[in-house]
């Protein structure tokens, strides 16, 4: 919920801020330096999370402290490109990045699920007992994992989720199951058949 809170207040603020502020885009330099400055801030924050993951309790006692901050970070962050200069918004919504936003709701509902799979059945194989005493493990794993949670995330996304909202409100980047329920005609149907 913090996190989730922190995205809401970043969109509510950006709607706000252009409305009171007309002339915001004259201060593109300020945001793009606290854009790179709250960058720095949140890679500094992964960072400190990624120290503690194997930790007994480590990443439960992270949470506790580092992710409602993280989530300030990150909304800041976004706030603050949305705001920046072009090189820099192009850089943060590039392609790949757009992308990920897309499917990034089913990727973070679903990831956990394929993960736990994965680890249940042995996929990959560890040569221990306990897959995470095996080093080379871990990389085959989360290699793995990653794919199978981006694929099942884009399945859901453009073949179920999209379409479903397109039946509400037209949606960009979705599979139109319509096309399949479409007759086309065969090809030479319509033309007389010469005896």
């Amino acid at each position: 919920l913090d996190l989730f809170a922190c995205g809401m207040l970043a969109a509510y603020l950006f709607v706000w801020l252009r409305r009171q502020y007309p002339r915001i885009d004259e201060q593109r330099l300020w945001f793009t330096l606290a854009a790179l400055g709250l960058a720095t801030a949140a890679f500094a924050l992964l960072r400190s999370c990624n120290a503690v993951q194997y930790l007994p309790q480590g990443r439960e006692r992270w949470d506790l402290v580092g992710r409602t901050l993280f989530g300030a970070v990150a909304a800041g962050l976004t706030l603050a490109s949305c705001f920046a200069q072009n090189w820099w918004r192009e850089l943060v919504a590039n392609r790949l990045l757009t992308f990920l936003a897309l499917i990034s709701y089913n990727l973070y509902l679903w990831h956990t699920l394929v993960m736990l799979w994965l680890l249940q059945h042995r996929v990959p194989a560890a040569a221990t007992s306990v897959a995470h005493d095996d080093p080379h493990w871990r990389p085959a794993f989360i290699a793995l994992g990653i794919a199978a949670s981006l694929t099942l995330a884009t399945a859901l996304t453009y073949f179920v989720e999209r379409p479903l909202l397109g039946t509400v409100k037209p949606q960009p980047f979705a599979f139109r199951w319509t096309r399949l329920s479409v007759r086309r005609p065969r090809a030479g149907a319509g033309t007389k058949r010469r005896t």
